[in-house]
């Protein structure tokens, strides 16, 4: 009788625990901030044999300032009422350096993002290929790193609700661990990737959320259909390296191809921060294209890429081309010294 109670109580206890992961902390979705109306941009740059128009400039989402202290369970507090967002105001007539006065009887918001026009058309190019070489080498002096990764992703069409996850990664071996804190059904999710913890690097390991991750870590691998359904990349692909590995082969292809490619350039203040905001545009379809418009944010200290967006061909419904994927990293910290006991799960 005694063994019987016994087990009825782990059972309970199971039960109360799955309930309380399954439910987790709420995240209010983030406002949409649109940057300050800009100037009429210059043409961008077209090599001989093609002509492209102005490139429109996609409202940007922003992200809070303050996320849960990485490695640390977030607190269960109810969702707080959106950041007032950020009213496009009229480009005044002076130089794009003098600060845009806000009207009479307008809020001050507290997150700005600010853009004006950078080098001249001409150079866009060219300033494209050196971040990429900067951002190159700058992820050479990294060894590891810490931050918020915050995803939104088109799914058989579908735009799916952004997720929210701690991500410590390491380059070598290569390692890449995730602990989702939104949105609500993937509180407590888990996965770890190692390079080379697995023959032919195809297997990593997953604590799923919920009544489902009471047993613990499970060995999957990264291109299981259960994944992929749900998810545009393998796990392998996640990180500021695979990120800089991904620019690079899309110019490089479409270089050798010899493409149309149209390029501009912009500043921007994204999440407080300078960045640069580099906006490419492949004309040609062929079957090695990545997307139709890929926009990356590089800081301006770190020389990394901190957001990245793609976009499909442009239709009737979407005349800015349809989010594909968005990919931001924010409260980034460098060489923080991660131990392997971080990525043994």
């Amino acid at each position: 009788m005694r063994t019987r109670f016994f087990r009825m109580g782990l059972a309970s206890i199971g039960l109360s625990a799955a309930v309380a992961s399954a439910q987790g902390p709420t995240y209010p979705p983030l406002p949409p901030l649109k940057p300050v109306v800009p100037p009429a941009p210059s043409k961008p740059v077209t090599p001989v044999g093609g002509a492209t128009s102005a490139l429109p400039t996609p409202p940007m989402v922003t992200v809070p300032e303050v996320l849960p202290a990485l490695g640390t369970q977030p607190p269960e507090t109810k969702p707080t009422t959106p950041t007032i967002p950020v009213v496009p105001a009229t480009p005044p007539a002076v130089p794009p350096s003098a600060p845009v006065q806000p009207a009479a009887g307008t809020t001050k918001p507290d997150v700005k993002i600010h853009m004006t026009f950078g080098a001249p058309a001409t150079d866009a190019g060219a300033r494209y290929a050196a971040a990429l070489a900067d951002a190159k080498a700058a992820y050479a002096k990294v060894r590891d790193y810490s931050c918020h990764l915050k995803k939104v992703e088109r799914i058989n069409g579908k735009l799916q609700p952004e997720q929210t996850a701690e991500l410590h990664a390491r380059s070598k071996p290569a390692s890449v661990y995730m602990k989702f804190i939104g949105p609500r059904d993937l509180v407590g999710m888990e996965a770890c990737f190692v390079s080379g913890k697995f023959a032919g690097n195809a297997k990593f390991r997953v604590k799923p959320a919920g009544v489902l991750g009471i047993g613990g870590f499970q060995t999957m691998a990264i291109n299981d259909s259960r994944v992929m359904a749900t998810n545009r990349h393998t796990i392998d692909q996640v990180g500021i390296g695979a990120l800089i590995d991904l620019l690079e082969k899309n110019a490089q292809i479409e270089r050798q191809l010899n493409n149309s490619v149209a390029f501009s350039v912009a500043e921007y203040s994204f999440v407080n921060r300078p960045v640069t905001r580099y906006e490419m545009i492949c004309n040609q379809p062929h079957a090695h294209r990545y997307c139709y418009k890929a926009v990356v944010y590089v800081d301006k200290e770190t020389k990394l890429p901190v957001r990245f967006e793609a976009y499909d061909v442009p239709s009737a419904g979407a005349p800015e081309g349809e989010l594909l994927e968005c990919y931001s990293y924010v409260n980034l910290k460098l060489n923080p010294g991660h131990g392997a006991a971080v990525f043994d799960r």
